[in-house]
């Protein structure tokens, strides 16, 4: 069984302190791997009227259903030739994508990334919270500018639906910011990090070790429900945050 992780309100001034914020929930982050935060205020976010995202196209991958690996589905690239038909479907929640993961020996990924690009204004104001000001006044400031610019942000654009993020995992020592600007529903499976030498074990006999982040494989929930690993859910709508503790593994799909 997996329950969802704490849901946590934040107002107006614990916004302005978010490394804060993150450090007096650390507890929560190890045992969940993440937290989702709902703004209790009409609290200003500093966005940008308008970002380009509508000329990139969607990665070329998708999930492949293979019999002998039981709620493993591998990422592989499209053949451009043979690309295969893919139907619509209504996805409404989480049962309604799972039964199309049973039912479909192919499901295209139809996601994109937009790197070194951000909803949120660099220029940050007193009265605005922009991503880029937790930035500044997190850690990474003692850093070199070069090394500064290797932690950038980047847009995770949907194209279809059901759009799929394969597993991955948060980068090590930092926590990792998630804003759901606009959109359905985004439904997220969060392995903590305290499980990963039972994932990695598991999947070392499936010979997928290497997948573990490297967003080149999609798991069942019932492969965590079968092997007794730990894993938590979350359903993230418009307007809130979804921070990751550092080591996590997470995946997703979004409902249309």
């Amino acid at each position: 069984m997996s329950t969802y992780v704490p849901t946590i309100e934040i107002n107006k001034k614990q916004l302005k302190n978010l490394i804060y914020f993150i450090g007096k929930h650390e507890d929560l982050l190890a045992k969940y791997g993440a937290i989702k935060i709902k703004l209790n205020e009409n609290w200003k976010l500093n966005l940008k009227k308008k970002v380009d995202i509508f000329s990139t196209n969607s990665v070329n991958k998708q999930l492949v259903k293979i019999p002998s690996k039981k709620f493993i589905y591998p990422v592989e690239e499209i053949n451009s030739i043979e690309k295969p038909f893919q139907e619509k479907f209504c996805i409404q929640n989480e049962n309604d994508f799972l039964n199309l993961l049973n039912s479909s020996k192919y499901q295209q990924l139809n996601i994109s990334y937009i790197m070194d690009e951000s909803f949120f204004l660099q220029k940050t104001s007193i009265d605005h919270f922009s991503v880029y000001h937790s930035i500044y006044e997190s850690t990474l400031k003692f850093f070199q500018k070069d090394i500064q610019k290797q932690f950038h942000p980047y847009i995770r654009r949907t194209h279809k639906s059901p759009s799929i993020f394969p597993l991955n995992c948060a980068q090590q020592f930092f926590f990792t910011l998630d804003y759901h600007r606009q959109g359905e529903n985004h439904h997220w499976y969060i392995i903590p990090s305290h499980q990963r030498c039972i994932l990695q074990d598991l999947l070392s006999k499936q010979n997928q070790s290497n997948c573990l982040e490297h967003q080149q494989i999609f798991l069942h929930p019932l492969f965590f429900y079968e092997n007794n690993i730990q894993y938590y859910r979350i359903n993230q709508q418009e307007n809130e945050f979804v921070i990751l503790s550092s080591g996590t593994f997470y995946q997703s799909f979004t409902e249309n």
